[in-house]
């Protein structure tokens, strides 16, 4: 592991509480915490980078999902260092991440002959910058960097000679945190970190939140997942997708799996895939990623920002509430997360009564109250969307632009695995990895039409899988196909000639690619080799 500074970053979905980061010249880490009356809760991380060494900065955008009282949210980052810029950021861009690189396993049909209709579907289940705006104060052991208002966020970067003065200066500025909070923070407070501190705004509630955009002098990335395991899940997904013209990020310290699809429920369209990463993942002794999709970043050009924007005079021009909601929709902006609490902060009289008694299902649907009489100040309306909204998806795609190269990696990790913060580097020699993976469901028939033999084809790799003992077999085959150690260009473990003997498929072995069913001693022996390989941590 590298002993130079890292940019770190790491933020978590919750249930009743949200998400982590941290930094140094570009490490971004934290916790988003709640009054322990409530569960802390970390159910998943999405995070995007984007590292241009040129200007020697680390961009770090942080998904942040929390349920839970307003007042009850705190969130702290300790960084290395002060951020150079802290924005919100657009929670679109993670939905265009997702509609654009999440996998995708697509199941097509095949026959060979001539075949009366008896195509079958088949179940495995048939077989079993940041300056401060005024002169900061100082308290006695603590150091008032910056504070600011960034979108619905009160923030404060502190610098302190202890956690129990960092704790009372945020604890009277009306910070929820506590002492189990805090302890969590200590080893990166006595570094020498400095904290960033964010609460909501009051007339904010839970429906403003927003991620996180924070730049960082560095030009290196790691996801400080140490911090996490207090408040994680078990098997807690982590989405990470780096941005840059380096080529394809690869893990630096984790393992990299590719993923054996012979395991995969091709019939449910990848209804297994969690638990196949999760197992994958334990095969690399539970730290190790997957990859997702790597290749252009062309790909999201004018996808997270319209390339003509968004037309303010028209919202502009809008007289009452329903002419502005119908505006919004046109123009594409009514159902962006965020509008509907914007909507009905800036109501009026008997409307502002109404929407905030529905605000739940408002926000979720704001375009279903548009025919609600009222009257709305438009102007202020509008000017927050620019500013939460419209903006922060222009600075994004500005990064998308900037880079020439995506990857997206993911993995399922529970705390007791949460020992060793990954760190990523970059390989411009590897294959590009699309996310679109299809299999074939082969049906051969004999001269009278019956059907002599079907199986599914992994159009990935070749392998093939007998319908009449899918279950069966799947059920033996290892989650892996490969553990890599990519950054050092070295396998781990190989799984492929194990898989080859449980599938029947010849490469590398002396039975028959097509032999029909595997012997009892055959399934035997390729489940011993298959031990002997791997003792699972889990399941």
């Amino acid at each position: 592991m590298k002993s130079a500074p890292l940019p770190w970053l790491l933020p978590a979905a919750l249930l009743t509480t949200g998400t982590l980061l941290d930094a140094r010249p570009a490490r971004a880490c934290g916790g988003l915490f709640c009054q322990p009356a409530q569960p802390v809760i970390q159910t998943g991380e999405q995070i995007l980078f984007s590292v241009d060494r040129t200007a020697g900065t680390v961009d770090a955008i942080i998904n942040i999902r929390y349920s839970g009282p307003a007042e009850e949210f705190a969130w702290m980052l300790p960084l290395q260092s002060a951020p150079t810029e802290l924005q919100v950021g657009p929670q679109s861009a993670f939905q265009t991440i997702n509609n654009l690189t999440s996998p995708q396993f697509n199941l097509r049909f095949e026959t060979k002959g001539a075949c009366r209709d008896t195509t079958r579907f088949v179940s495995p289940d048939d077989e079993n910058s940041l300056a401060s705006e005024a002169a900061p104060p100082q308290d006695a052991g603590v150091q008032v960097i910056a504070r600011k208002e960034v979108g619905p966020y009160d923030t404060v970067v502190l610098a302190g000679e202890t956690p129990e003065a960092v704790r009372t200066w945020l604890v009277d500025n009306g910070f929820a945190v506590t002492d189990a909070m805090m302890m969590q923070v200590i080893p990166y407070l006595q570094k020498g970190d400095v904290l960033l501190a964010l609460k909501l705004r009051k007339d904010n509630d839970a429906g403003d939140i927003q991620p996180v955009h924070v730049t960082m002098a560095g030009d290196e990335v790691c996801v400080p997942l140490r911090l996490t395991a207090i408040a994680a899940v078990q098997d807690m997904d982590v989405t990470v997708t780096v941005l840059s013209s380096e080529g394809r990020a690869v893990p630096e310290n984790y393992f990299e799996v590719e993923l054996n699809l012979a395991r995969l429920d091709w019939f449910s369209r990848g209804g297994n895939y969690r638990e196949l990463v999760a197992d994958a993942a334990d095969e690399g002794d539970g730290n190790a990623f997957t990859t997702e999709f790597a290749g252009s970043a062309r790909l999201f050009d004018g996808q997270v920002y319209p390339r003509g924007g968004y037309p303010r005079a028209f919202l502009l021009a809008a007289g009452d509430f329903p002419e502005l909601v119908t505006a919004l929709s046109d123009a594409a902006l009514v159902n962006k997360p965020g509008v509907g609490p914007i909507l009905r902060r800036h109501a009026q009289g008997a409307l502002k009564t109404e929407l905030d008694a529905q605000a739940a299902n408002f926000d979720r649907c704001p375009v279903c109250f548009s025919d609600q009489p009222g009257e709305i100040d438009v102007d202020a309306v509008i000017e927050e969307v620019w500013t939460r909204i419209v903006k922060p998806e222009e600075r994004t795609q500005q990064l998308f632009d900037q880079q020439t190269y995506a990857t997206r990696l993911y993995t399922l990790i529970s705390p007791e695995e949460m020992t060793v913060d990954p760190e990523f580097a970059f390989r411009s020699d590897l294959p590009d990895v699309s996310n679109v993976h299809v299999a074939t469901q082969v049906s051969e028939c004999g001269f009278a039409g019956d059907v002599t033999r079907e199986y599914l084809r992994i159009e990935d790799t070749g392998d093939e899988i007998e319908l009449e003992e899918i279950g069966a077999v799947q059920a033996a085959l290892p989650a892996a196909r490969r553990v890599r150690q990519l950054n050092e260009g070295v396998d781990v473990v190989d799984n492929r000639s194990v898989i080859d003997n449980l599938l029947g498929n010849g490469r590398g072995c002396t039975c028959a690619r097509h032999a029909g069913r595997p012997s009892a001693g055959l399934l035997l022996l390729g489940l011993a080799g298959f031990g002997l390989i791997f003792t699972r941590r889990r399941r």
